[in-house]
């Protein structure tokens, strides 16, 4: 008895050491220029990755498919032979994973975003809202192409007003948290909401929800609209009361947003002018990415990828499937889709709870397409995991309550 509680708490703490390296894994900006320090980071997490892996589980015919798609990725990449090395060990490890130590690493990581996102739009009310002078830094960005600083306060990253030269609504009011972008927090929130199938009895889904508005992300808005449409309309168990308050509140946050001044230009100017659902993802892509994308269709370039790093370098600042598409060619991302397909069949709790996921999978790809991103494979995971978990441990409480009486 006692050497398996020790065994629970040396369990614990591992769970809890890798929700927190993923976590680091979402770049909070006291990681952004740690440089050559990474390997910190990127060992251990597969160290513990490996050490709680399910070694039956690296037999089956959908884990050797998905080492495959990741060796034919490292390939397609260019990657040397190191990163053909390292990419099945980080990535694959993550579908090796116990599907319960999965589950208590989720709830861990869950804990820990939901805490710094809260404490975040605290300090975020106080420097934006309430004007309240709070000591801050200021640093580089992430990415080099950004030719803007941050100023950082404690648990938040906003825009360096001083290191631009025009007045930006964005700059001023959207909600980056922890991170470069405010469309990290809308991503983020949006996959830990679709894990916790926006179930808002949970109040802390409720600190989500609202740090998912404050991004003022439009991915977050209309990805969310269209998964709570989804729970609410394919499901027998919510009254025709409940259905109508949905379609209400969402005509009345559409007609208060689009008649405030900053939703309005932060949101709906971002969709005006768009005649399709194609022109807002190329709306993440440059013109030049497109046309060229254009002339290598059907070539070997086109499905294997671009082999010139200089020429995808040169598009970089882009982020859109154009750029997963010269970055690992057709062929892998063909292959990263059937696996997730067979994946989520096979392991979701039903069959529209698979398509609801591949769903959700599908509307971050298109969006911000990090394919081969460790929290991306995590998460995605978990939306198909620990769903199911959660309902196998409920009937075998229900099932011991009935045999105990």
């Amino acid at each position: 008895m006692f050497g398996n509680k020790i065994s629970d708490h040396k369990g614990e703490k591992k769970s809890w050491l890798l929700a927190f390296l993923i976590f680091l894994n979402f770049l909070p900006y006291f990681v952004w220029h740690i440089g050559d320090w990474s390997y910190l980071i990127t060992l251990p997490t597969i160290l513990i990755l490996f050490l709680n892996s399910d070694f039956k589980a690296v037999t089956k015919p959908y884990f050797v498919f998905w080492i495959l798609t990741i060796i034919v990725a490292a390939l397609c990449s260019r990657n040397n032979i190191l990163g053909v090395i390292m990419m099945p060990l980080t990535y694959g490890l993550v579908f090796s994973l116990k599907e319960q130590y999965l589950t208590k690493t989720y709830n861990k990581l869950y804990i820990i975003y939901s805490v710094t996102i809260l404490i975040s739009m605290f300090m975020w009310v106080l420097v934006v809202i309430l004007s309240i002078s709070v000591p801050y830094r200021v640093v580089e960005p992430l990415v080099e192409i950004k030719d803007y600083n941050y100023a950082v306060y404690p648990f938040l990253v906003r825009t360096n007003l001083d290191s631009i030269n025009f007045e930006s609504l964005g700059s001023m009011y959207r909600f980056c948290g922890l991170y470069d972008e405010p469309g990290v927090v809308g991503t983020l929130s949006f996959l830990f909401l679709s894990v916790e199938g926006f179930d808002f009895k949970n109040k802390w889904n409720i600190i989500i929800l609202i740090s998912g508005l404050l991004s003022m992300s439009l991915f977050f808005y209309l990805a969310s609209t269209f998964y709570i449409a989804i729970i609410l309309f394919s499901k027998g168990k919510f009254k025709l009361r409940t259905k109508l308050g949905f379609v209400v509140l969402i005509i009345g946050f559409a007609i208060f947003s689009y008649n405030n001044e900053i939703l309005h230009t932060l949101v709906w100017e971002r969709i005006e002018g768009r005649k399709s659902a194609q022109a807002l993802v190329d709306s993440r892509s440059t013109d030049d990415l497109k046309k060229y994308v254009k002339t290598i269709e059907f070539s070997s370039e086109w499905f294997f990828g671009v082999s010139d790093r200089e020429l995808i370098e040169k598009y970089s600042d882009g982020a859109s499937i154009y750029n997963a598409v010269i970055g690992y060619g057709v062929f892998t991302l063909f292959l990263y889709a059937v696996f997730f397909t067979i994946y989520a069949f096979r392991f979701s709790k039903s069959s529209k709870s698979a398509l609801v996921a591949l769903a959700v999978i599908a509307l971050t790809l298109i969006q911000r397409p990090g394919f081969f991103i460790l929290y991306y494979l995590f998460l995605f995971r978990s939306i198909i995991i620990v769903p199911s978990v959660i309902e196998k441990r409920e009937l075998l409480s229900q099932q011991l309550l009935i045999s105990s009486k």
